[in-house]
């Protein structure tokens, strides 16, 4: 077919693809066109809905697909191109397969008829995607198509949620196939938990000492929220989130609220083996990147955990006790049960009021000496707890810009409504110590840590919630990897501003050195580091030459203004949220930059 009767044909695959998605309630396609997906971008032209979305690289579409699903809690539907584009997506797409985000990614793959003489663009689609996807499957006729679809889809949707994959040859999106409706099957919620069925999980949870909540981003809706807050309230328990949250599930100025659990394994195996039972509601993220001793030695801690699929047990840790079902329902029959056995054994009561009281005055004593600046590590570092408090509109902490006086200056001047979409990483910590988040809707974070994912997200959740304040609170190294997605936002015209922390360096991987069992903070003793050839590699620097975030903002079609002092911080700041379309402020923090030459002074 030529173009034009690709446009106007209704009865070819790719025409019926299309019928099927808007039946599915899908009216956004995200993508990077190719050959192999002609077809398809033709018979998009001819119609209204769903809409293309056009990103300048496979990763960046996936990116924005996932912000814009997970922000929505709707299918994400991604248009790849070929194997290359696969190959390019795999770091989004792994992302979103660790964070359980629906997503319904296709790729063109080359004329099935050419197959076998093994052409540009071809490769094995289906083995590529299926380590990172719950199905996936190669359309092998026309009369496929609506069977594949309507398995894709219910796949994508059914907890725990997840990525498919459907490849997509081009001749086949051109020939005709029969109309034929998707009709989704509806989905039954299962059987309701009687209170009498949790009385017994309750008298474990209530004959432990020294119980921890964890709390994950399956967990993350406002009607979970307000049990967990109940239940955490009766049971005098501390609660703290994942090791690297995707959601908040609690909200963070709550008293009895700790922060996200650490990410180095000493630490998250201290805080792990020092409860005697651990109470996880939609959370599997109790692993560090590293080994360490100290946490294989509390992994065996007592669990009970709660989740509304058998699949996501499957998940983290083994479990003693699970009880699977809707959290909501799950979660009332809990409070209930607990509820009673308050009211029968006053001991008991006072025994639980005690350890509440006792656990805000700790965590209030701990926000008062971080804020203070007395002892601690600090909100930003790999380990330690992390505690929000009031900050009192203050974002001068100190004398220099941190992260944690931008995330201070972020509390004051973002209107209480607003969502932020953050990579910062090193940086996560001092945001949630110092922004509150109340909202389960108003976070967004990356679970997979595939860099390049956070400015992508940002723009996918600002076409999802074109209606309140998105902002992107990312890392220097890690925006690098998706820079281009200000293109689409700048193509969208979306009023997106971005905050990029600057701290010259992948502080992560410096950090990662402490870490490593046996290195002791570094790779070998001071004196033999810096005698080895490539010593500078520990410093892991992104310079010089440095980025200029500024300039590269400009050149894909966003504002960017640069901010190096706290005098500058709440102008800057203030600029970003005012401007109309996206705006790229780049803040140096931790004074990384003393080596940098002149040329960085463009941009002030």
């Amino acid at each position: 077919m030529d173009l034009e009767q690709l446009q106007t044909s209704t009865g070819t695959v790719a025409a019926r693809l299309l019928d099927a998605l808007s039946e599915a309630g899908v009216d956004r396609i995200f993508g990077n066109p190719g050959t192999t997906e002609l077809p398809l971008l033709a018979a998009l032209a001819g119609r209204p809905s769903p809409r293309y979305v056009m990103a300048l690289h496979d990763g960046v579409a996936v990116g924005m697909a996932h912000g814009y699903a997970q922000a929505g809690r709707r299918l994400g539907v991604v248009n790849l191109h070929a194997a290359p584009g696969l190959a390019n997506a795999m770091g989004n797409l792994y992302n979103a397969h660790r964070s359980g985000v629906p997503l319904l990614v296709t790729a063109g793959q080359v004329p099935s008829r050419l197959a076998l003489h093994d052409p540009p663009l071809a490769g094995d689609l289906v083995s590529m995607a299926r380590p990172v996807t719950k199905w996936a499957y190669e359309l092998r006729r026309a009369g496929e198509l609506v069977p594949a679809l309507r398995r894709a889809i219910h796949t994508a949707l059914t907890p725990p949620a997840g990525p498919v994959f459907l490849g997509l040859p081009v001749d086949l999106l051109e020939e005709p196939v029969p109309e034929e409706s998707l009709a989704l099957p509806r989905a039954v919620e299962p059987g309701r938990a009687e209170p009498s069925d949790l009385a017994e999980i309750a008298r474990e949870i209530l004959e432990a000492g020294a119980p921890l909540m964890v709390v994950g981003e399956r967990a993350a809706r406002a009607e979970v929220q307000l049990l967990l807050v109940e239940l955490a309230e009766l049971l005098g328990v501390e609660v703290r989130a994942e090791r690297i949250p995707p959601r908040l599930a609690f909200p963070t100025d709550h008293p009895l609220w700790a922060g996200p659990l650490p990410a180095g394994g000493p630490e998250l195996g201290r805080v792990l083996g020092e409860a005697d039972l651990l109470l996880v509601v939609g959370a599997s993220r109790l692993v560090p990147v590293l080994w360490a001793p100290e946490w294989d030695a509390a992994r065996t801690a007592r669990q009970v955990r709660f989740e509304e699929s058998h699949g996501a047990l499957l998940e983290g840790l083994a479990s003693r006790e699970a009880v699977v079902g809707p959290f909501t329902a799950t979660l009332r029959a809990l409070v209930w049960a607990v509820r009673q056995a308050v009211a029968a054994d006053p001991a008991l009561a006072e025994r639980l009021q005690e350890r509440r009281t006792d656990r805000e005055a700790a965590l209030q004593a701990e926000r008062s000496r971080r804020d203070a600046g007395e002892s601690g590590p600090k909100a930003g570092d790999a380990g330690g707890s992390v505690i929000p408090g009031a900050v009192d509109g203050r974002s001068d902490i100190g004398t220099a810009l941190t992260a944690e006086s931008v995330a201070a200056a972020l509390e004051h001047l973002l209107p209480a409504d607003s969502v932020v979409v953050e990579e910062a990483l090193t940086s996560t910590r001092a945001l949630l110590a110092r922004r509150t988040f109340r909202d389960p809707e108003a976070f967004h974070g990356i679970k997979g840590t595939a860099l390049g994912w956070g400015l992508p997200a940002a723009v996918g959740v600002k076409l999802a919630r074109p209606e309140r304040t998105v902002l992107a609170f990312v890392g220097d190294g890690s925006v690098l990897y998706s820079f281009q997605a200000l293109w689409t936002a700048a193509r969208e015209r979306l009023k997106l501003p971005v905050v990029i922390l600057r701290n010259g360096a992948y502080r992560i991987l410096k950090e990662g050195f402490g870490e490593t069992p046996g290195r002791g903070g570094g790779a070998g003793a001071p004196g033999e580091a810096a005698l080895a050839p490539q010593a500078d590699l520990l410093e892991m620097r992104l310079g010089p030459p440095y980025p200029d975030y500024v300039e590269l903002a400009r050149g894909l079609g966003a504002a960017g203004r640069r901010v190096r002092t706290p005098s500058q911080l709440d102008e800057g700041l203030t600029w970003a949220l005012a401007e109309a379309g996206p705006a790229v402020l780049e803040v140096w923090i931790d004074g990384a930059h003393r080596e940098e030459t002149d040329d960085t002074e463009r941009g002030e």
